[in-house]
């Protein structure tokens, strides 16, 4: 059985141990590639971290907004609109 552990399980004399939990790893990684796939299916979403990561370049990137663009007609036609 593999596990995700704190490294504060680790400790020397006299030292209190962590108390957080061993986590399963196939529990976790199955919690986490699913929340991935659900994002990721979500043009929304998408379009949202799109624009979320054009709006840090501050405007630097070039073609940023043409690039928004891009990405909604490309979520609009995966949906079939």
């Amino acid at each position: 059985m593999r596990t995700y552990r704190c490294r504060g399980k680790r400790t020397r004399a006299g030292e209190q141990a962590c108390g957080c939990p061993w986590l399963l790893v196939d529990e976790v990684d199955a919690r986490l590639w699913a929340a991935v796939v659900a994002k990721l299916g979500d043009p929304e979403a998408m379009q949202e971290h799109a624009r979320q990561h054009l709006a840090l370049q501050g405007g630097r990137a070039a073609g940023a907004a043409e690039e928004c663009d891009q990405l909604t007609e490309q979520a609009r036609l995966r949906r079939g609109q």
